[in-house]
């Protein structure tokens, strides 16, 4: 048995043992956008309930399509789900584009939607290079950042977001992976500083913004 198998068992027995009633996956659109490449642990899921005797399963994500939504449901083994939909729309969400011919008025225009802000916001980037240059740019302008990426340390990351999360930090760069459970009520502002790989991406992490109801904005930078 290889070691990722023997932790998979090992992994099942604890779970028998424990007594499983429900099977409850957040965030359930990574089994079909992540799992098939980059998580792969996602498809062992289907296999664990089964191994479980096929307990009750919900999976709840913001962002489906039709297409992701038939994934889940195939990866999961969820053949007659039932299917609960409260729409997409949120209201009190503004999604803004801003045009930016080049990097000095975009980073310029970043600078002005942080200071016109008084909530936390996140940007986003589509690389670790670009979250460090922002840090280091915004941090000489007196600018109180933390930064989140997949090339920090665990510590660091879990302390830049329970500094998020506590307030004592108002800005957070990030690339995408940044964002799954978070929920913080008082994010007034999401801001794209690198264009989103889809559709889909772009609306899960701006709707990272204004959780509590009230207005916030979405914005998105272009050249």
């Amino acid at each position: 048995m290889t070691p990722e198998r023997l932790e998979k068992a090992e992994a099942l027995e604890a779970l028998k043992a424990a007594g499983v009633s429900l099977v409850v996956v957040d965030e359930a659109h990574c089994i079909s956008q992540w799992g098939h490449d980059f998580r792969t642990a996602y498809m062992f899921l289907k296999e664990a309930r089964k191994a479980l005797g096929n307990p009750p399963v919900m999976a709840l994500t913001a962002t489906a399509t039709p297409e992701v939504l038939g994934d889940i449901r195939a990866q999961l083994g969820m053949k007659d789900a039932e299917v609960v939909s409260t729409g997409i729309e949120r209201l009190g969400l503004f999604f803004e584009v801003h045009r930016t011919v080049n990097e000095a008025v975009k980073y310029a225009r970043l600078l002005a939607l942080l200071r016109e802000e008084a909530g936390a916001a996140i940007v986003y980037t589509s690389t670790v290079r670009e979250v460090e240059a922002l840090a280091e740019r915004l941090r000489g302008e007196g600018v109180e950042v933390a930064r989140s990426h997949g090339r920090l340390r665990t510590g660091e990351r879990q302390e830049a977001q329970r500094q998020f999360m506590e307030g004592g930090c108002r800005v957070m760069l990030a690339t995408k992976a940044f964002g799954m459970g978070i929920d913080e009520a008082n994010i007034r502002c999401v801001i794209h500083w690198s264009f989103p790989d889809s559709v889909e991406s772009y609306y899960q992490e701006a709707g990272r913004a204004g959780r509590d109801g009230e207005k916030a904005r979405a914005s998105l930078g272009r050249g």
